[in-house]
This record gives C-alpha cells, structure tokens and sequence, in this order.
C-alpha cells in the first residue's frame, strides 16, 4: 500500500470528475490525500473525506477568451493568499507523509513534489500538447506556443506522464504514455435517448453572446449555469450530477467550449459535438480541431445562428462517425499506473 498526495486542477469540473474515477480505483489498495483549490472540492467530499482544500491559482475570461494580463496581476496579487493556505495545507501533508505525488495540472503539488523530493506522476490530457507530436494549423502557432509555456511551468518535476487522448499520438520520450479518455461509471451506465433538445455548457461565462444567439434559433436548450429557470426556449440548471448525466444521455447535440472531459463523454454516448472553444486556450482548440478531423461535430470559432444550423443540418453524418467508435473502458490506464506507483515506492 502506498500514500498518494493526488492533486486536482481547480479549472472546469473535468479535473475532478476524471480524478474521482481514478482516486476511487486506488483507494481499493493505497490511502489517498487530496489537495484540491476549486469548487469542485464541495462534489468531490460527496465522495471521498480525505480532501485538504487550497486556494490555487486563477485564470481570468474577458468575452470567451484567456486574459493574460489580467490572469497574471491576479495571481500576483493572490500570491500571498496562496502560499498562505498552501502552507497550512504543508502541515497536513507532511503528517499524511505521501510516498508518491499524482498531479492533475495542479501547480501545488507539483511545488510539494520539489520540496519534498517525492516522485510525481502527472496524469491529464494537457500534456498532449508538450509531450506528443500533434499537428495543426500554423495559425494557432502562437496559442500552441503560449499553452504550452504555461503547461510546462505548471508541472515541472514529473518523472512519468499519463496522458487521456481522443486520438492515438506519437510520444517524444519513453516515460509518456498515451490512453483512452477516463470515463466515469455513471455514463458507461447511461442510456441513451433523444429528446430533442440541445446540451449547452461553457467553461467560461464570459461569452456574452452565447444566450442572446441561442434565444434567436427555433431550438430547445438545457443550458447548465448557476440557477434553475427558464428562458424563452433555454432551460437553464444547476450542475447536479446525475440530472447533467440524464441531460447529455438524452440531449440530441451538445454545444460546449473545447473541454476534454465533456467532449470525451459526449463522444462515448455518440452525441454530436459544436465546439466554440476559449480562445487563445491551444488546449481547448485542439480538441475542437480534433472533434472536426474525427468528424463527431464542427469546430466554430464563434457563435452564430447560422452555424447552429448548419450544425444540425450534419447530425445524420456526424451520428454515423460516432456510430463506429469502440467504447473502452478505464482497465489499462489504471493498470499502468499502478505499475508505476509500484516501482516508484
């Protein structure tokens, strides 16, 4: 048995829904401490009790896309807040004692695995765009460029890297290892109908233009946000679990940023996908223009009434691609990096 710090990401609620599949599966043989720094601590302790909350770092929208300026004031700002309560969080952890460090783009632990000289393994879809050889059009070079600076100073004490891709890819070295997206028992479980209305979720509330365009269409909306009421034709809800799982099982199309969790699971239930992704995040454009190569969807770089649909219009198509994907299960992943843990500690 081994003691796991496993750091989550406080970015979206793909980093917890991901980790929690994965803590639930090594918590059968290993004690497991999780440091997390987002609201995603208040659906994960519905889980599990063992979890040391953290402030972490921000990141700042303006109009669908990343700031830069503003995300790098406001954490420089926030800096002594969040050494503050990383310090605290320290006490904790040099009691837990962890022999091994598992990180989900979460900067903390990865400055815990320095100090403490513990190994880290880091374990998420990120790493796709520094470890592999991915291609793409050259004018996202500069967010491909920028992403991938801001990746490799979030983890840089990684020994080995597990990375979820909806693609196979080429690794640059031998400690990269490449799987199937995590999903989590409650969609392998799902079952799937179509009701007629369209799933919308944003990463990042920021894009104004998004509801006006959707009251604009002839369309049905479930549109998950931060209250329960309805809209002209938007119903829009609160992220509940299991409501959003029978949501996505039963919505006709999802409409979504370019977030790596929901796309994957959308893809499992064979749900087409238009991403408008945040711009100047390489990670979510990839895995938009990873959605239009596979043809499961279309990737638009902005929203429109006219692309909502031209998008329905090519379900039938898109249904048939999704159609011919094999659903796997987690079983490989979750055998590697027990391997790792096992010859680490």
């Amino acid at each position: 048995m081994a003691k796991i710090l496993y750091g989550i990401a406080k970015e979206g609620m793909g980093h917890a829904i991901r980790a929690k599949v994965i803590i639930k599966e090594l918590s059968k043989k290993h004690e497991i401490l999780i440091l997390e720094g987002g609201r995603q601590a208040s659906y994960l302790k519905h889980h599990f009790n063992n979890i040391q909350k953290i402030d972490d770092f921000d990141l700042v929208y303006k109009n669908n896309s990343i700031n830069f300026t503003l995300t790098f004031f406001r954490n420089i700002f926030r800096m002594p807040r969040i050494f503050t309560s990383f310090n605290k969080a320290k006490k904790r952890i040099n009691k837990f004692n962890p022999d091994i460090i598992i990180s989900d783009f979460e900067p903390l632990s990865n400055h815990y695995s320095i100090i403490s000289r513990k190994p880290l393994i880091s374990l998420d879809n990120q790493h796709i765009n520094t470890k592999c050889n991915i291609s793409f059009p050259t004018k996202f070079k500069a967010d491909h460029l920028i992403t991938s600076a801001v990746i490799s100073s979030i983890i840089t004490n990684a020994k080995y890297f597990i990375i979820t891709s909806l693609i196979k890819q080429k690794t640059k070295n031998k400690n990269v290892f490449i799987f199937n997206p995590i999903i989590r028992k409650e969609i392998q479980q799902a079952k799937t109908k179509n009701k007629g209305y369209i799933l919308v979720y944003q990463t990042s509330k920021s894009y104004k233009k998004l509801i006006p365009t959707l009251k604009n269409t002839p369309y049905k909306y479930i549109f998950y946000s931060t209250k329960n009421k309805i809209e002209n034709n938007i119903q829009f809800k609160k992220f509940q679990e299991s409501e959003f799982i029978k949501d996505l099982a039963e919505a006709k199309a999802v409409i979504t940023n370019g977030g790596f969790g929901l796309i994957s699971e959308a893809i499992y239930l064979k749900k087409p996908i238009l991403t408008i992704p945040v711009k100047k995040q390489f990670e979510q454009i990839f895995n938009a223009l990873t959605i239009e190569k596979l043809n499961y969807g279309e990737f638009q770089e902005e929203i429109s009434e006219e692309t909502i649909t031209n998008f329905l219009k090519n379900l039938k198509k898109y249904k048939y691609n999704l159609k011919k994907v094999k659903n796997q299960d987690n079983s490989k992943l979750i055998k590697k990096l027990e391997q790792i843990i096992n010859k680490s500690c």
